[in-house]
This record gives structure tokens, C-alpha cells and sequence, in this order.
């Protein structure tokens, strides 16, 4: 299954570099004509990275990276998150107290069943948003990671795949077989293999009376 991971993490321009073919030397010329040429009408990946971190020198600064946006963001979302939860939970606590002139025994809190699995579902989507928010937030400052690109290549490099090489015959092979194997054993613990053999067994003696 590595080369789909390789296919997910390379770019489109080694995509179409891999999928367009190779130019043909010609017969006529000498082979250090033909290798001079192929280097320059192709490009290696080294001088594409280089341009890249040119242009983006070029760029002008930007004050606040995305990674810093979406932190600051996340705190923000989690501040009014906890404000929300603390005041639902007061005005619970407030409606739970009896009056003054009334006995606990008897003491009635409003309160719908609807409502307030409504408010608590919504609260809890929520605290669940902003927490998530400042966890990429602080993740992305940490790693460094400022938009998907910087992503993929930091988890290229990691794997150690970083020049996009493209899958071979016997990795496609044994992909379709990991794939194979795998429903194989999601059918076996879902017993559905079981009823497809029984199925194909009444198919087959009805096959056999008529």
C-alpha cells in the first residue's frame, strides 16, 4: 500500500512528469549532445525546489502566518466556549435551588427534555470544535507547517519518499493482494462469506432442478 501514499504525497507537476514520455535522442548525434539536451528540456527536482523557495523569498511577509491565525483563533473559540458552558451550568444550578418559602421535598425545576439535550449537544460541539482548533493551531506552530504543501513535503521527506517515485508492477501487484486479503478477512469476521456460499449453493440446485 506504499504507493498510494507515494501517489497522495506526490505533486502534480512529477505526476505529469512521470506520465509524459521521455524525449528520444536521435541516431545523428553524439551521445554527450543527447545528454546535454535531456538535462536541459528536463529539469531535476533540486532546481524546481530552489525556484520555489525563490518565489516565495519574492513574496512580501505576511504579518500573521495561517498556523498562528488558526491558534489564536482556536483560543478565542475556546474562551467563549467556556464562557457558554459556565453559564449554562449556573443557570442550572440556579433552577435546581428551591425558593425561599418552599421545601425541597416539593421543589419542581422547570426544565424540557428536548431543550436541554439540544443545549447540551450544542455545547458540546462547541468546547469539541475549539479544542480541536487550538490543537492543529499549536501542532502547525510547533512542526512549522504554514499550508498543505509544507505538510507534504515534511511527511515526504519523513518517509523518505521525497523524489515521488512512482509505484512499481510488483507494488501494484502486491497492493491489489493487501486489498484482497483484506475484504477477504472483513467478509470472514462479518460471516458473509458463509451466506454468499449459501446463496451460491440454492443457486446452484435450482440450477439443477430446472
Amino acid at each position: 500500500m506504499s504507493w498510494v501514499v507515494k501517489r497522495w504525497l506526490g505533486s502534480p507537476e512529477e505526476e505529469a512528469a512521470s506520465s509524459s514520455p521521455a524525449p528520444v535522442p536521435s541516431t545523428s548525434t553524439q551521445p554527450t549532445n543527447t545528454n546535454t539536451f535531456q538535462s536541459s528540456q528536463t529539469p531535476s527536482l533540486q532546481q524546481k525546489s530552489q525556484v520555489q523557495q525563490q518565489q516565495e523569498q519574492q513574496q512580501p511577509p505576511r504579518t500573521f502566518p495561517n498556523s498562528q491565525k488558526i491558534l489564536i483563533s482556536g483560543l478565542f473559540f475556546l474562551s467563549i466556549a467556556s464562557v457558554v458552558t459556565r453559564r449554562a451550568l449556573a443557570r442550572r444550578r440556579l433552577h435546581a435551588i428551591p425558593p425561599f418559602y418552599s421545601s425541597s421535598v416539593y421543589h419542581q425545576p422547570p426544565g424540557n427534555g428536548a431543550l436541554d439535550a439540544a443545549e447540551a449537544f450544542n455545547i458540546a460541539t462547541i468546547n469539541v470544535a475549539s479544542v480541536g482548533m487550538t490543537a492543529l493551531g499549536g501542532a502547525m506552530c510547533a512542526l512549522g507547517i504554514d499550508n498543505i504543501e509544507q505538510a507534504r513535503v515534511k511527511v515526504r521527506t519523513g518517509m523518505g519518499i521525497a523524489e515521488g517515485v512512482p509505484p512499481t508492477a510488483e507494488e501494484e501487484k502486491q497492493f491489489e493482494q493487501d486489498i484482497e486479503d483484506w475484504v477477504g478477512k472483513m467478509l470472514d469476521k462479518k460471516d458473509i462469506g458463509e451466506i454468499k456460499k449459501k446463496v451460491e449453493a440454492a443457486r446452484s440446485e435450482a440450477g439443477k432442478k430446472e
